[in-house]
């Protein structure tokens, strides 16, 4: 039987973490799952809008499902107080409010939305919700602004923000939040330090042994890095393709930087269509591979 919290997991993004790869715990998620902790303790009166920016692929929604993780479950409603959703283009109030009645599987009889408005009221305060969290909050509207005012306002509950700096934009240009925006964050970019030292070494890919005090893989770390920063997405579909990259190699059982050199060819710099144009520059990168290798390789790259 499906949890509550398998149901909240599911509003996630499906290719959010490759398979078995638990959340890396960076300073980044830390400082993310506090600032979640001070704006849900805000309700009744003192509810906020808050908002956490960045750019795409640094890790704000990964940061999120951490947030979700980590909250107490309730014993009596089997969630946490947190809940999450995406918002799709072009959100409505009748699509949003829908959204949240069905995810308790309560299909409203009501015709009119403004009693959907109060029976989703009725639900977040009977399940103890202290914050709802937002993903891709650059799609947000004039409608679904007045929604968040609703749900701040009248039903006293925290609402948070997760996309780029337009949503600060969008939310300060409505006339309906003439209080400032509590605390906006923007997430950082991992250092070069923490990501030797702390994230390269739990990413959980075939092949993938990484040594931070080894002064080769330290010097790959580095080099990736400075090539892919801050995009953590980017990263861990490049380890990805390199670890598929490795295992042509049935004499090599991890990594190598020549592999991940191949990658970055493949998804980055691109591949010229004239083979011969890049024969130089495959025995350069991956001496090991055959032309079917790289045909195969070429056109995986090419379909994502």
């Amino acid at each position: 039987m499906e949890s509550m919290i398998d149901r909240i997991l599911e509003q996630f993004p499906v290719d959010l973490l490759p398979n078995d790869q638990e959340i890396i715990e960076t300073s980044e998620v830390k400082r993310f799952y506090s600032y979640t902790t001070e704006l849900a303790a805000k309700t009744g009166s003192k509810a906020k809008i808050g908002c956490f920016t960045g750019n795409a692929g640094i890790g704000k929604t990964t940061a999120a499902r951490y947030s979700i993780l980590n909250r107490p479950i309730l014993s009596f409603t089997g969630l946490p107080d947190f809940l999450y959703w995406e918002l799709p283009p072009k959100t409505t109030q009748r699509v949003f409010l829908l959204a949240v009645l069905q995810f308790f599987n309560i299909e409203p009889e009501e015709r009119h939305s403004s009693l959907w408005a109060k029976k989703v009221k009725e639900i977040i305060h009977a399940n103890h919700i202290r914050l709802i969290i937002l993903d891709e909050s650059n799609r947000v509207t004039d409608e679904i602004l007045e929604i968040i005012r609703y749900l701040i306002s009248i039903v006293g509950i925290s609402i948070l923000l997760l996309g780029t700096n337009q949503t600060i934009m969008t939310i300060r240009k409505n006339q309906q939040f003439r209080s400032p925006v509590w605390q906006p964050r923007k997430m950082k970019p991992l250092s070069e330090s923490e990501m030797i030292k702390s994230f390269l070494p739990k990413v959980k890919v075939p092949k993938w042994d990484f040594d931070p005090n080894n002064i080769a893989d330290a010097k790959m770390g580095s080099q990736l890095w400075k090539r892919v920063s801050p995009d953590l997405r980017i990263l861990t579909t490049l380890l990805g393709d390199a670890s598929r990259i490795a295992s042509f190699d049935k004499q090599s059982n991890r990594i190598s930087a020549a592999n991940v050199d191949q990658a970055i060819k493949l998804n980055i710099e691109g591949v010229d269509s004239n083979p011969s144009a890049n024969e130089p520059e495959t025995k350069k990168f991956s001496p090991e591979l055959s032309p079917e290798d790289l045909s195969e390789l070429r056109q995986s790259a090419k379909q994502k």
